[in-house]
């Protein structure tokens, strides 16, 4: 539901009432939505900035957090839903097997993946 929040000052919004992991977002004309986003087989485990930060890696265990990058593109991990990765068909361990690079930290599947 939507409402004016006046202990706050806040304005319109919207209450995401998921069960799953979710967080807030909102559209370029400032209307809020809520974001769940998808499960994956295996997550990324580190939050690589982007221009003029492409150089900064931080630890970001994805299956747990997301990773943001702010408007100069600095990373940062946020513990407020899942982030990347990737997904495989069949059974953790039987199937496939999950590893991240050493060095950014983007999950890689091994076998039967998409």
């Amino acid at each position: 539901s939507s409402g004016i929040n006046a202990e706050y000052g806040g304005g319109v919004g919207v209450n995401c009432s998921h069960s799953d992991l979710f967080y807030c977002d909102h559209q370029l004309n400032g209307t809020a939505f809520c974001v769940v986003p998808a499960n994956h087989s295996c997550y990324d485990s580190m939050c690589v900035g982007q221009g003029d930060f492409d150089d900064i890696i931080i630890d970001c265990d994805q299956s747990v957090n997301r990773c943001v990058r702010n408007e100069t593109g600095y990373p940062t991990c946020l513990n407020e839903a899942r982030g990347n990765g990737s997904d495989c068909y069949g059974e953790a361990h039987l199937d496939y097997f999950c590893t991240n690079d050493d060095t950014t930290g983007p999950s890689i599947v091994h076998r039967k993946c998409f």
